[in-house]
């Protein structure tokens, strides 16, 4: 429970900090940035929702509960480049592999 009150958000708010943004127009606006940052985070899936709330995507209307779509930002800061489940003994986890919004890509 923990983790869902705010340690993600923490995480989040250090990757911010330590992983290289994109690089704001230093490319020329062309979108062919070749800066900018990748993590990957390993989580249960039970907690992947709150994960993927703490890098800015937001729930989705109508969605089953725990579901993500949209982004909670105008511009927002990741985009998710790949998710797999995998069992870890006897608990299901997710593993995410997130990169900075490049130049001019907005959606």
């Amino acid at each position: 429970e923990d983790c869902r009150a705010g340690l993600y958000d923490a995480i989040f708010r250090e990757f911010d900090r330590v992983v290289a943004p994109a690089c704001a127009g230093a490319c020329g606006g062309d979108g062919d940035c070749k800066v900018g940052g990748r993590i990957v985070v390993l989580s249960s899936l039970e907690q992947e929702p709150w994960v993927l709330r703490a890098a800015g995507f937001a729930p989705l209307e109508g969605g089953p509960p725990g579901s993500v779509g949209g982004c909670t930002a105008a511009v927002p800061p990741w985009v998710c480049i790949a998710r797999r489940e995998l069992k870890l003994g006897a608990l299901d986890t997710v593993l995410i592999a997130l990169r900075r919004r490049r130049c001019g890509e907005d959606s």
